[in-house]
This record gives C-alpha cells, structure tokens and sequence, in this order.
C-alpha cells in the first residue's frame, strides 16, 4: 500500500499523496530491508522533479531510513524515507535563492490550512497550529495526533503549500507506551464529548474579535486563540464545552 507523496498541484499547493522508491543495485547493507536504495529514489522523484543530489543510508536508535535529496531550479527538496515500508516520514523544501513573500500578499486562512493538513491525516486531532514569520515567510505551523503519533506539518501561509513535514511515532518501554495511549485516550474522550471543534472555537473568536488567526492551543477545557489585526492583538479563552467566552484580551500598541 502507497505511503506518502507531496505533489504540487495547478494551483501551485504541495498535496500529501502516496509514495515509495528504490535504491542502485541492492548492496550488502540494503539486503536486510524491504525497500532498496533506487526504490527510495522513484519514491522521492514521483513527489518532485529534479536531479538526485544526494542518496544515503541511514541509522538512527535502530531505526533505518534513506536520507535522498533533490535539487531544481534553486530548490532543495530533502526526504526521509523508511527503509522497509517505503513510507516518507520527513520531508523539507528549502528554497536557496530565498524568494521572500511579499507584505501585500493574502494569507490561506486557519481553517484552510487546517484543511490541508487534516486532508492527509484525516483522522488526527488538531493539538496546535500558529502563524510564524520565519525570514520573512509567513508559515503555519500545525501539529496533529493519533494514537502516539505525532505529525507536524509547516504549511506556506501565502499558497498553501506544504514545505516541510514530520511523522514522529512515540516510543519507550511497553508500560511507557500503554501509559501514553491511556493518556492519549483520556484527552481524545474529553474532546470527543465537548461540543466544540477547533473551527468552531475559531468561529466564536471571530465573532468577537477581527484580523488573522496567529495561534490556537488546547489547554485543558479551553481553546486559547489570538488573533492579530494590524497594530491590535487579541488573546481569548473559550470553554470546549459551552463555548462561552471565559477570558477576553485586547492590546493595542
């Protein structure tokens, strides 16, 4: 079954697909895996076309993954692959003439960078998302769970396209483990019994305050989100279970 593949579609957004790829010519190192070295390649070159640059074997607590990097016309595309399921656990875009945003150009709202990053994992709760300036590029940085794992996705908050993305699956001793699956389930019952959504809280915020959506956290019972609106910064406090609006912030510089 295909994994993961990050194309970029007409309208210019990077979409999670499926991917997998293979190695040269199965060396000794490569036999005990189930994806070889031009395997992992093909995976990494059905997601971006470029010119291979780099192809490594790496060992990591354990764990074996193909370390590929491509590069065309001044991007640097970096993946993470597994080395037996084929499936791309990290993948990196790093533009290296730094073409910045401009300050005039209109920023994908939360909810559809939540869409995009929801569209690959679609069973995963929403843990945090945030607009980050970073050099000069508006990002969002959103993390997603299920179960014990943990993705992270950095999304281009101007064309929605994702530049850079994490799978981290937690791991320890079996009591560890089942530890962390008890908690996780705990929080997710919690959530699965409120009344609201992350865009729903999102909502209610909008209704009270104007701008851009820079964060949104869960804490215990409440969403806290801030909101920015030219010179004006607005922290609120909802209630998961109501929606009432439990604190209310306005700062003006």
């Amino acid at each position: 079954m295909k994994k993961w593949i990050i194309a970029v579609a007409a309208a210019g957004v990077l979409v999670a697909g499926s991917v997998v790829f293979a190695s040269d010519s199965g060396t000794s190192s490569e036999s005990s895996h189930s994806i070889t070295m031009d395997q992992a390649k093909e995976i990494a070159l059905a997601e971006v076309d470029g010119n291979i640059t780099s192809a490594e074997l790496e060992e990591d607590n354990n764990n074996s993954y193909y370390d590929i990097e491509i590069e065309n016309e001044g991007i640097k595309y970096e993946f993470e692959i597994e080395a037996t399921t084929g499936e791309i656990t990290e993948f990196e875009k790093e533009d290296k003439e730094k073409h910045t945003q401009q300050s005039s150009d209109q920023v994908i709202t939360e909810e559809e960078a939540l869409a995009i990053a929801s569209e690959k994992i679609p069973n995963a709760t929403v843990h945090d998302i945030e607009l980050e300036n970073n050099d000069g590029q508006k990002i969002y940085d959103i993390e997603l769970v299920e179960g014990t794992t943990k993705y992270e996705f950095d999304i281009d908050a101007v064309t929605g396209e994702i530049v850079e993305y994490e799978k981290e699956v937690k791991k320890g001793s079996k009591k560890e483990a089942k530890k962390e699956t008890i908690e996780l389930t705990q929080e997710d019952a919690v959530e699965n019994t409120s009344s609201l959504t992350i865009e729903e809280a999102i909502a209610i915020a909008k209704e009270h305050a104007s701008g851009i959506v820079t964060e949104v956290e869960r804490d215990d019972d409440v969403f806290e989100i801030e909101l920015e609106d030219g010179d004006i910064e607005y922290e609120l406090e909802i209630n998961i279970h109501t929606g009432d609006i439990v604190s209310f912030e306005e700062d003006r510089d």
